[in-house]
């Protein structure tokens, strides 16, 4: 058996409005990391996110608690410091999200090793059950930014393949503190998507880093590189349905996968 998540960075709307109708539909549940700065209107995103959306909503993030969705911790102004993460935390439990326990998405996906040691030691840090960054392969390595082009431009599902394959993990061997992920842009086809999740081997677990998911007819969409249109995610999510009645996965949040 093989394992999926499905996450979402920042807390967009779209990510209420769009991507849980279409994974109701298929009956999964996500995961979406909250910047509490950037829903509450205390922090101006539009230097670093670029979001086409607007915020969630904290009812919207609400509804998406009770319906078995994730809610971790991204950060208040997207940022990893110790006391902005504390902030983001004590924000969402105001909001009514009552987590025991927490996962974290890295804002910008690096982050020194003395700022999750921060984090770790901190009042909290026995909640903090992973973390979860990007990219484990190094993109500056020519050959990655050969295999980037011929994927990204020539569509070759066997680049694809070769890219990501250190972006997966096998949850028996994993660091929980430094879960990496395969990246989600505009430009990439749910079928390369797809033919990378069969190919990798039982025991392993997929996480999908997404951002926004936009309507086709949508200005920004096929514009902003961290949005995909929904036809690309409906066609992922048919056929990882398809993929988990055929008992070959399970798509699962990622606190349910790593906590087994």
């Amino acid at each position: 058996m093989k394992y999926v998540a499905l996450t979402f960075d920042d807390g967009r709307s779209d990510n209420y409005l769009v991507a849980k109708r279409i994974m109701d539909k298929y009956q999964f549940c996500g995961t979406v990391y909250i910047t509490t700065g950037f829903i509450d209107g205390t922090w101006e995103e539009k230097d670093t996110l670029h979001s086409p959306t607007r915020p969630l909503t904290v009812e919207e993030i609400n509804r998406l608690y009770s319906s078995g969705w994730e809610i971790g911790l991204h950060g208040d102004k997207h940022k990893t410091q110790i006391n902005d993460m504390r902030t983001a935390l004590n924000k969402l439990q105001q909001w009514g999200i009552t987590n025991d326990e927490w996962g974290i998405s890295i804002p910008n996906s690096n982050a020194s090793e003395t700022e999750i040691t921060s984090l770790l030691e901190s009042e909290w840090g026995k909640k903090i059950v992973y973390i979860r960054r990007g990219r484990k392969c190094n993109t500056a390595k020519l050959k990655n930014k050969i295999l980037y082009v011929l994927y990204s431009v020539l569509k070759s599902k066997l680049a694809y393949r070769r890219f990501n394959v250190k972006n997966i993990f096998k949850i028996k061997s994993c660091n929980n503190l430094n879960i990496p992920s395969v990246v989600v842009k505009s430009k990439d086809k749910a079928d390369l998507i797809i033919d990378f999740i069969k190919t990798v081997p039982d025991d392993s677990v997929v996480v999908l880093m997404l951002h926004s998911i936009l309507s086709s007819d949508h200005a920004m969409c096929g514009k902003n590189p961290w949005c995909w249109d929904e036809k690309n995610f409906e066609m992922l999510c048919s056929n990882l349905k398809n993929m988990e009645n055929d008992n070959d996965l399970k798509v699962k949040t990622l606190m349910e996968i790593m906590k087994g």
